[in-house]
C-alpha cells in the first residue's frame, strides 16, 4: 500500500512538472513573438517617415524631376521607403524544409527617419555642402536637448546617412552625410546643393534618413550572433537540437546592392528561434487618374516583391506573419522511426 501510494503521488507531481514545463515553454515563446512584432510593426510604421515612399524611377533622377533655371544637378539615388526581397533568407531558417513545413523568410529593406521623431528647420546652408540647423525650434530640442547634446545629434545624423530636404517651396533633394559637428549642430553634404535648385535653404525641413533592413539568420554562418551559440561542438548542438535561426534588425548602406551592405556593428536580435517570417502587401492597383482605391493583396508567388519594385508609392499596407518555435525540444512531441532518431535535431 504504501508503494502504491508513493507510486502515485510521484506520477501526479511528474505529470504536474511536465504539464508546468509544456506551459512555461509555450508562455515564453508567445511573449518572445509579441515583443518581436512589435519591433516589427515600430519599424515598418515608419517605413518612409520623414522622406518619401518612392522618389523616383531610376537613380538617375532621384527626386528632383525637371531641373529649374541655374539648376544643373544629377544626383545617383532613388529613395524607396519599402523593398520585400522575397524569400531571401529561407535557407538560414532551421527548419528550411519548403516542401514539408511550407516556411519561408523574406528579407524588407527600408528607409526612413528611423533615428529620431522629428524632422527640423534649416539655418542655412553655406557653400551647398554644410547645412546648419536651428537650434532653438522645439522639435530640436525635443531630440538633441537644451542646451545641445552633441553626442545625440552626432548619433542621428551619422556619416553615411542620408538627409532628405523640403524647401518651403516644395523643393526636393537628398543628400549623402559626409561629415557632422554635433557641437555646432551642423551636417556637411554630398553633392554640393546649388543655390538654383535651393535657394539658401532657410526654413527648409531636414530629416535624417537611413535604411535598415529585417532578415533571418544563422549563428552558426553569421559572425555577428555566435555569441548566442551554446558551448560544444556543432555536432553536439545538433545532435541536442540547439541549432536556431533569429530574426535580425541591422542597418544597411545605401548602395545598391544585393544583398544590401550591412553597416559594421549595427546588428541586433529581434526574435530566436524563427521558423517563418513573410511580408504580402496591400497595394492600390486602380489606373492613374481614378480616385477611388482598388486594393489587392498580393499573396501568390513573390508576394507582391516585383510589382512593389516596380511602384513602391502603390503599397498601402504590409501584413506580417512571424513563427517561433519553443528553445527546447517537446517531450511529448509524436516522433517516429528509430529510437536513434529521437536524439537527433528537429530539422
Amino acid at each position: 500500500a504504501g508503494a502504491m501510494t508513493i507510486a502515485t503521488v510521484y506520477s501526479l507531481g511528474a505529470g504536474s512538472t511536465r504539464a508546468f514545463q509544456e506551459q512555461n515553454r509555450i508562455s515564453q515563446a508567445q511573449a518572445a513573438v509579441r515583443s518581436g512584432m512589435e519591433h516589427v510593426r515600430r519599424d515598418f510604421s515608419r517605413a518612409g517617415f520623414g522622406a518619401t515612399p518612392d522618389s523616383g524611377t531610376s537613380a538617375s533622377d532621384g527626386d528632383r524631376g525637371a531641373n529649374p533655371a541655374g539648376c544643373a544637378v544629377t544626383p545617383g539615388f532613388r529613395l524607396v521607403g519599402f523593398a520585400v526581397n522575397d524569400n531571401a533568407y529561407t535557407a538560414q531558417l532551421w527548419l528550411a524544409d519548403d516542401a514539408h513545413n511550407r516556411v519561408q523568410a523574406d528579407g524588407v529593406v527600408m528607409s526612413g527617419n528611423f533615428a529620431t521623431g522629428d524632422h527640423y528647420l534649416v539655418s542655412e546652408i553655406v557653400g551647398g555642402t554644410t547645412i546648419s540647423l536651428q537650434q532653438t525650434r522645439q522639435s530640436f530640442r525635443r531630440s538633441f536637448g537644451s542646451p545641445l547634446n552633441a553626442q545625440r545629434f552626432e548619433e542621428a545624423f551619422q556619416v553615411g546617412r542620408w538627409v532628405y530636404l523640403v524647401s518651403e517651396t516644395g523643393r526636393r533633394v537628398a543628400r549623402a552625410i559626409t561629415g557632422v559637428n554635433g557641437a555646432t549642430a551642423t551636417v556637411t553634404v554630398s553633392p554640393a546643393i546649388t543655390t538654383g535648385c535651393f535657394g539658401y535653404g532657410r526654413g527648409a525641413r531636414i530629416s535624417p534618413i537611413s535604411r535598415i533592413e529585417y532578415y533571418a539568420a544563422s549563428p552558426v554562418t553569421d559572425a555577428a550572433f555566435q555569441w548566442l551559440l551554446p558551448r560544444g561542438t556543432a555536432a553536439e548542438r545538433t545532435a541536442r537540437g540547439v541549432d536556431q535561426a533569429i530574426l535580425a534588425r541591422r542597418e544597411v548602406t545605401f548602395a545598391d546592392t544585393t544583398p544590401p551592405t550591412p553597416v559594421a556593428n549595427s546588428e541586433r536580435v529581434v526574435l530566436e528561434y524563427l521558423v517563418h517570417f513573410n511580408a504580402a502587401i496591400t497595394r492600390d492597383t486602380a489606373a492613374a487618374g481614378v480616385p477611388a482605391p482598388n486594393l489587392v493583396e498580393t499573396l501568390a508567388g513573390d508576394g507582391g516583391a516585383a510589382l512593389l519594385a516596380a511602384a513602391p508609392s502603390r503599397a498601402r499596407a504590409v501584413r506580417v506573419t512571424v513563427g517561433a518555435r519553443t528553445p527546447g525540444v517537446d517531450p511529448n512531441f509524436v516522433w517516429t522511426g528509430p529510437r536513434v532518431s529521437q536524439r537527433a535535431s528537429l530539422r
